[in-house]
């Protein structure tokens, strides 16, 4: 199967849907009730993949390939009495491609979507179902590097991606940056795009400009530097064969738009749904401007650089346990608590890149030596009651900014 027939396969489902829902509580009713009478001998479940957002499709779907690979491998040693019917949430996906590759891995059918909507009308539903983990880092974090849920690229997908590169200027060996920096512009895009009440994630939004100078530097270090993004609300003018601002070009397509986020040499984010192909894939991340600092990715090799957040009417910053408990998920939770957000200036950001260069380029595999400031941060962090919620083991390469640590006030770890 090749990328093009991904719209075919979408186009007939699609056709066949409306008609299919006006029958399928004729049919799905008694099957859901045949499902729990042979349900001692054979547990059906269904299992939903939620498809609307990028970050949500690739790890939900990366989490289930590795289950059902994982269970595939465990078959050896014992009988598994439980099949799962899989369906995406939302259709169309988000990205066509993406799709086509969960299809190569995980049989999905609109049946199944019709089946749980079924079961969830009859008592005790959720036996009759497969979830994945609300938290994706969580998730990776258990399995502890050993994923089963990356996605596979054929060969010809791979020489048709470098071809496309060779085309903007990029040469073959040089490393790739893919940078990919949060606007306003998101909430005209995906799931929910033109609904204002979205906006309550504005806290994660950053201004391109500042990010510049950090551009610049890695240029200096013959890094090629992909601006990444679906809608962004400006062009990035960077004077150099060696940067495409792929947000605005005509070339963008969803096939590009996974498989550099999964064969980039390392991803700048603020944090948003495509950068998770990089702790998948085990690229080295550096997350800017990223909120809440409680977030921080403890399960990937990141390095991570918080928003400055300042009490409003004094001024001071806040305390290491402070931030714990602005843990918040929504913009007026911030206004309430009368905490003010700063973002990273321009040139906090380039030593953030640098430090990153370090870390992650100049000498790669080798053991972070970490500060005295970075050793207590994790050791707060892991005896906080707070930590094992959305915290596993944490990867030796999980870092928070050094230079960010400098900048916090001397009672910041108290």
């Amino acid at each position: 199967m090749n990328v093009s027939e991904c719209p075919t396969i979408v186009q007939k489902e699609r056709k066949g849907i409306a008609a299919m829902r006006k029958l399928h509580y004729f049919w799905t009713f008694p099957v859901a009730l045949l499902i729990r009478l042979i349900s001692p001998l054979v547990l059906v479940k269904t299992v939903g993949i939620r498809s609307g957002y990028i970050g949500h499709f690739i790890s939900e779907s990366s989490e289930q390939i590795h289950l059902k690979e994982s269970r595939r491998q465990m078959r050896r040693y014992g009988r598994q009495n439980t099949l799962r019917l899989y369906y995406f949430r939302t259709t169309p996906t988000i990205n066509s491609f993406l799709e086509l590759k969960v299809r190569e891995r995980l049989r999905i059918t609109q049946f199944a979507k019709f089946l749980a909507e079924a079961q969830d009308k009859l008592p005790n539903s959720d036996r009759y179902k497969g979830i994945s983990t609300a938290n994706a880092g969580r998730f990776l974090g258990k399995i502890n590097g050993d994923l089963k849920g990356k996605f596979i690229y054929s060969p010809d997908e791979n020489e048709n991606a470098r071809n496309w590169l060779r085309g903007i200027g990029w040469k073959d060996g040089q490393p790739i940056i893919c940078l990919l920096v949060r606007d306003s512009a998101f909430y005209n895009y995906g799931e929910f795009s033109k609904d204002s009440s979205w906006k309550f994630t504005e806290y994660r939004d950053s201004n391109i400009e500042n990010y510049i100078p950090g551009i610049e530097f890695l240029l200096s270090k013959n890094f090629f530097v992909l601006r990444m993004g679906q809608i962004m609300n400006q062009p990035l003018s960077v004077s150099n064969t060696a940067f495409f601002d792929y947000a605005f070009s005509s070339q963008k397509s969803p096939f590009m738009d996974v498989w550099l986020f999964s064969n980039c040499q390392g991803i700048i984010s603020t944090g948003t749904g495509p950068d998770l192909l990089g702790p998948i894939n085990e690229i080295p991340m550096l997350m800017l401007n990223a909120l809440p600092l409680y977030g921080i990715w403890s399960f990937a090799k990141a390095l991570w650089f918080p928003k400055h957040l300042t009490h409003k009417f004094s001024g001071e910053k806040l305390t290491l346990r402070e931030h714990l408990d602005s843990a918040f998920s929504k913009m007026e939770e911030y206004t309430e608590s009368d905490v003010e957000i700063e973002e990273l200036t321009s040139s906090q950001i380039e030593e953030a890149c640098i430090e990153y260069f370090e870390i992650f380029f100049m000498n790669p595999g080798q053991i972070v030596n970490r500060s005295e400031k970075q050793k207590a941060f994790w050791e707060i962090f892991k005896n906080d009651s707070r930590f094992s919620i959305d915290h596993c083991t944490v990867h030796p390469q999980s870092i928070l900014g050094e230079s960010w640590l400098k900048l916090q006030n001397q009672n910041f770890l108290e």
